[in-house]
């Protein structure tokens, strides 16, 4: 007898499974490209920073070099010799021109040259001129630029020590007799003595010359000299 469930049982059996290609997850190659995006940001954000930090590197340096530049120019200004006229001092009349007209009289005044510096000063040399000048305009009023009866002369000091206090002394012409000007219920005197001059000298540190003007007047017959306002300086 022909068994017929033996054909069907033949087709019935299983067929071979075949081992296939498993490809990789869509998800890793994701995971992937954004893992690489990520270094590339991190890679550009550490330029990024160390291109920012070399520049403020630089900007501190040059902002050093400038203040160190600066302090050493304030020192070499601090630390030099400053000379100048500190007072002038009327010490009274010497002799008078009796034949003078109108007439005069030699006065003996001193200037009080100080070292105001923190070093040394060398070279010190002064210039002066001393004259008398009249408020009043008109040619033939006295006028300090007159050479006539004015006092010239320089004096070489040499070396003046910080704080050390050099004498100059000169002698000038005055009015015995100042004229004067009504001016409300009083009088006052047109005529003023003034002393300009200037002092140069040297810095020994760096050898660099300096120079300083001065100026004094004493109005009328009191003898009190004072700084001149600074439009006067420049005359």
């Amino acid at each position: 007898m022909v068994n017929l469930n033996a054909e069907s049982t033949n087709d019935q059996s299983i067929p071979p499974q075949v081992k296939a290609d498993v490809a990789p997850p869509q998800e890793s190659k994701t995971a992937s490209a954004l893992d690489c995006r990520n270094r590339r940001k991190f890679a550009d954000y550490s330029y990024l920073w160390t291109s920012l930090l070399s520049f403020i590197a630089v900007v501190i340096s040059v902002l050093s070099y400038f203040e160190s530049h600066r302090i050493r120019a304030l020192n070499e200004e601090v630390y030099r010799p400053i000379i100048r006229v500190a007072s002038v001092v009327d010490r009274g009349q010497v002799f008078e021109f009796k034949e003078a007209n109108p007439p005069r009289r030699m006065n003996s005044i001193d200037l009080h040259i100080v070292n105001n510096g923190k070093t040394f000063a060398g070279n010190v040399f002064v210039t002066y001129k001393a004259q008398l000048d009249d408020m009043r305009v008109g040619k033939d009023y006295l006028k300090f630029s007159d050479d006539k009866d004015a006092t010239e002369g320089k004096e070489l000091i040499g070396d003046l020590a910080p704080d050390e206090v050099y004498t100059l002394v000169l002698w000038a012409s005055e009015l015995k007799e100042s004229p004067t000007i009504d001016f409300g219920n009083g009088k006052v005197n047109t005529v003023s003595l003034y002393i300009k001059g200037n002092v140069n000298y040297t810095s020994p540190t760096d050898g660099a010359s300096h120079n300083e003007k001065f100026c004094f007047y004493a109005a009328g017959m009191y003898g009190q000299f004072l700084r001149c306002p600074l439009p006067d300086q420049t005359k």
